[in-house]
């Protein structure tokens, strides 16, 4: 059995503009917090996402583009970094109203045991971020933290304050035992 990230947001922009700002590797240092992105638009290309968490060594993630429906549909393969196994990342775009995307993102492929829980529980968590760094956001998944406050209209400019919702301790950074699995 193996765990799945499941969101859902409404972003103010097109899908074409949405779409953009997943390959650009200038859009990627804001919204998903890389220090440099390599992500060539084409089907069967490798990519990287190089993070650098300052005074610890710097990781990558790497992976590859398995499948490409510009603007509606993207599939990569990306090798999870702490339990060295493949998981698969869906992100579909659906054009809305008023120049609105819902954007669905589904992360399969975290092995129950091991370390794969605590990989689940960390890309859930970033995942929720990174989307909303894409602009003003309506997120949905669980309500492991909640926002205070944001940039409007940012594509990544500047990273927004959480704090864990009421009754949560604060000084635990993971959320509750099985939040949000399905």
């Amino acid at each position: 059995m193996t765990y799945t990230v499941h969101h859902v947001a409404v972003l103010p922009h097109p899908a074409t503009a949405v779409w953009e700002k997943l390959f650009d590797p200038d859009a990627a240092t804001g919204w998903l917090g890389v220090a440099a992105s390599l992500m060539p638009e084409r089907d069967g290309a490798a990519f990287c996402w190089f993070y650098d968490a300052g005074s610890r060594l710097p990781t990558a993630h790497v992976g590859r583009v398995l499948t490409l429906d510009r603007p509606h549909r993207l599939v990569l393969l990306l090798q999870l970094p702490t339990c060295l196994v493949e998981s698969t990342v869906t992100i579909e775009l659906a054009e809305l109203e008023a120049n609105r995307t819902r954007l669905t993102l589904q992360h399969d492929g975290f092995p129950e045991d091991g370390v794969g829980p605590f990989e689940y529980d960390g890309w859930a968590h970033s995942w929720e971020h990174h989307l909303e760094l894409l602009g003003p956001v309506r997120v949905r998944q669980h309500a492991r933290l909640r926002r205070v406050g944001r940039r409007p209209g940012s594509w990544g400019r500047g990273a927004p304050e959480y704090r864990r919702p009421r009754g949560q301790d604060d000084s635990s950074p993971r959320c509750p035992q099985g939040a949000g699995r399905q």
